[in-house]
């Protein structure tokens, strides 16, 4: 009895596994929930980090977290080069 139910399972996993390959879900577009307008006087781009972005202008300022609450620009650390 068990052999037989076991067999059953297997052969539904493998029904459920073959129709999935046959009938792929067509992918979904990425939506961005936000844009963000980043001054150019912050300089270039230098990466990124769990905390945000990290940008550098020509003065050495480094700015590192830049965040976009609904559109609001704020730079949560900002390092200047004296």
């Amino acid at each position: 009895m068990t052999k037989k139910i076991a067999l059953v399972a297997m052969l539904l996993m493998l029904l459920f596994a073959v129709s999935a390959l046959t009938n792929p879900k067509p992918l979904q577009p990425q939506e961005i929930p936000e844009r963000c307008v980043v001054p150019k006087a912050w300089g270039a781009l230098r990466g990124a980090t769990s905390s945000g972005l990290i940008f550098e202008d020509s003065a050495g300022t480094i700015r590192v977290g830049v965040y976009c609450p609904q559109g609001n620009v704020k730079v949560q650390e900002e390092y200047r080069r004296e």
